[in-house]
């Protein structure tokens, strides 16, 4: 699930919110950066609900034509999506179901929403090919469950207006939430057992990373104040949009705190958050004031980077 990038991401996100706040309880802001790592696990659990409630709805959908007699021809021929072993399997996992219940995102669908999404899966190319198959193999399941998060639970207007009142931050975890289906329906095409992905590959190391970067950027954030400012010629620290001033603070912090990693990977990332988060123009200004910053830094024996290819 989660990865670095989106790790750093989760933090500037948290470190804007607890400066926009006002907040002077450190730990607070601990605690509510880790309830957007656990929030963004929650929706991938809900997203893995949401494509068994589809599916189920096939039953619904069948029930219905049969009853009026319409579109005979159309109707499904057989309940295919609530028998696909993936679907069977998440329906029935007590370990899925007790997380599931810890989460704090709104189950309650509307028959609305499930009926759009069921349609639009129903009309598709895609499901015409898997109704006409013989028989399903686990891989088959594998490209219609993915085609439809990929390219009808994603692309909904409709959910997005869902979501937005249980799960603000939505519209970037959805992309990440993908990742995470992705993996957990692989894994099951090639094993056939349900193994839903951890909040991230090495949460405690990385949860530690989070956290002591997001202590460090606060309780220093004077001094990186300073820095940036005696590194800017004729520009007044206060007028650097609060962002672009959260993504250098962090970067810094990062190079200062985390030894083994290489200044590189860490610009890499800042500026690509600053492209996602910022102006047009943040990419370029980032670059500049890290480089200078940066070596600025070595030289005085604050940033001090150990192992091989780490010294510059």
């Amino acid at each position: 699930m989660l990865n670095r990038h989106y790790l750093r991401a989760k933090l500037l996100q948290g470190l804007y919110a607890y400066v926009q706040s006002g907040q002077k309880e450190l730990q607070k802001g601990v605690n509510y950066l880790e309830s957007t790592f656990i929030k963004t696990h929650d929706l991938y659990l809900v997203m893995l609900y949401l494509l068994k409630e589809i599916c189920f709805y096939n039953e619904t959908y069948v029930e219905e034509q049969v009853a009026k007699h319409l579109d005979e021809n159309r109707i499904p021929i057989s309940n295919r999506l609530t028998d696909l072993n993936f679907i069977k399997a998440i329906d029935s996992s007590e370990s899925f179901q007790a997380a599931l219940k810890k989460t704090t995102i709104d189950l309650n669908f509307s028959p609305e929403l499930l009926r759009k999404l069921y349609m639009q899966l129903f009309q598709s190319e895609e499901f015409k090919v898997f109704e006409a198959k013989k028989s399903i193999s686990l891989v088959d399941e594998y490209d219609i469950l993915l085609f439809l998060y990929r390219h009808i639970v994603i692309e909904s207007d409709l959910l997005d207006n869902f979501m937005e009142d249980s799960a603000l931050s939505w519209d970037m975890d959805k992309y990440l939430v993908e990742q995470g289906i992705q993996k957990t329906l692989k894994k099951f095409s090639e094993k056939g057992i349900l193994q839903p992905e951890p909040i991230s590959p090495d949460w405690q190391n990385d949860k530690m990373f989070a956290f002591d970067l997001f202590k460090y950027a606060i309780a220093n954030s004077v001094e990186l104040s300073d820095w940036i400012s005696k590194t800017t010629e004729n520009w007044d620290v206060e007028r650097i949009s609060t962002v672009d001033l959260l993504i250098i603070k962090l970067c810094i912090s990062e190079m200062i705190k985390f030894p083994e990693i290489p200044l590189k990977v860490s610009m890499n990332e800042y500026i690509e958050l600053g492209k996602e988060f910022s102006t047009p123009k943040s990419k370029v200004y980032i670059n500049g004031m890290l480089d200078k910053l940066s070596k600025e830094l070595v030289s005085k024996g604050i940033i001090k980077k150990y192992g091989k290819g780490l010294v510059e």
